[in-house]
Order: C-alpha cells, then sequence, then structure tokens
C-alpha cells in the first residue's frame, strides 16, 4: 500500500482517476461529445413540445404563433452549438492542438 508521500505522476491515475485529464485537451475531448448530446436531446425535446404546442392549439393563433417560436429558438441554438463546435475545431487546427475526432 502506497502511502501519500509515495504517489507519484505515474500512480496518482489508479488513486485518483480524475487526475487523467493532465490538459486541456483531454478535457475537452471528453467533455465536448457529452455537450454535443445534451444538446441533440434537449433539441428534440423543444421541437415535441412545440409540435405539441402547434397540434393542441385548436386554431388560437397565438399559441400557434408561441410553437413556431419554440421551433424556431430550438433550431437557432441547436445552430449555436454546432457553430461552437465549428470554432473549437478551427481553433484546434490553427494552434495544432488535437480536438475531438
Amino acid at each position: 500500500m502506497n502511502m501519500l508521500a509515495q504517489i507519484n505522476e505515474s500512480t496518482l491515475q489508479e488513486y485518483f482517476p480524475p487526475a487523467r485529464h493532465t490538459n486541456i485537451n483531454s478535457f475537452t475531448n471528453v467533455l465536448i461529445p457529452i455537450l454535443l448530446t445534451g444538446a441533440g436531446i434537449i433539441l428534440l425535446i423543444m421541437l415535441f413540445r412545440g409540435a405539441f404546442q402547434i397540434i393542441t392549439a385548436g386554431g388560437d393563433a397565438e399559441a400557434i404563433q408561441s410553437g413556431q417560436r419554440l421551433f424556431r429558438y430550438a433550431i437557432l441554438g441547436f445552430v449555436v452549438v454546432l457553430l461552437s463546435f465549428i470554432v473549437v475545431k478551427l481553433l484546434g487546427f490553427i494552434l495544432n492542438v488535437e480536438v475531438f475526432i
């Protein structure tokens, strides 16, 4: 059994798994796919909610416009997320840093 003073950089990952992210590159390689998946799930939920709102509007013009607005904002938000992903990839290419895939 290693004592605290005997733990060095190579054995730290064994005792403390988050320590395997030793630089920002390895951290972003884990974080970016999680965030993109979450954004896709939120997009689907918002699209379903907007569709449900339009279907159940019953001819109410204000409810239909609200559902359409929800569609618009959901797609706009997802486009912003995708553009931020592209910017990160572009910066990784310019700075010669390997970023996700």
